[in-house]
């Protein structure tokens, strides 16, 4: 995208802000507002952990469904049991 049409679109959507706008009153009026993003960020990380344990519970289950056992085993008296875990992860 060239300067001239990145600016053109810039122009489009313009700031709007009043004449008395100060930045150190606008932070001051949002005190309140990092402690509900981190709320916020709180909660997004806890889903993302449950997640993440139901992952492990089910690759867990994996390990001890009966064909998976079936294979290792399988495995381990054809090509042994060292070979059988490398094979089987």
């Amino acid at each position: 995208m060239e300067d001239e049409q990145f600016r053109r679109l810039l122009n489009l959507f313009p700031v709007v802000r009043s004449r008395d706008y100060c930045a150190e009153n606008e932070a001051s009026n949002t005190t309140s507002a990092p402690s509900e993003r981190d709320q916020q960020l709180m909660e997004w990380h806890d889903a993302w952990d449950e997640l993440d344990a139901q992952e492990n519970a089910a690759e867990r289950s994996d390990r001890e469904d009966p064909f998976w056992l079936h294979l290792r085993s399988s495995v381990a008296e054809k090509m042994g049991a060292e070979n059988a875990g490398q094979f089987c992860i």
